[in-house]
């Protein structure tokens, strides 16, 4: 099984930036990991993301995941 390497963000709002500043800060990662239960990501981020070949999950995506695996 590949390993994973995953970043916890609680923004409410997750932009472009936030996955930027977080590439800068925490190295290379897979998945950015939505801990916020009300929070969206922007299509700026998304967008930002699929560049990056990052995913932007929430919980629920994430666990999901990890069941396929």
């Amino acid at each position: 099984m590949k390993s994973l390497r995953v970043v916890l963000l609680n923004e409410y709002e997750l932009t472009a930036e936030h996955v930027r500043t977080a590439r800068t800060n925490y190295g290379s990662f897979d998945i950015v990991l939505m801990t916020n239960p009300n929070g969206t990501a922007t299509k700026d981020a998304l967008d930002t993301a699929k560049a990056m070949q990052i995913s932007i999950l929430s919980w629920r995506r994430f666990l999901g995941r990890l069941g396929s695996r």
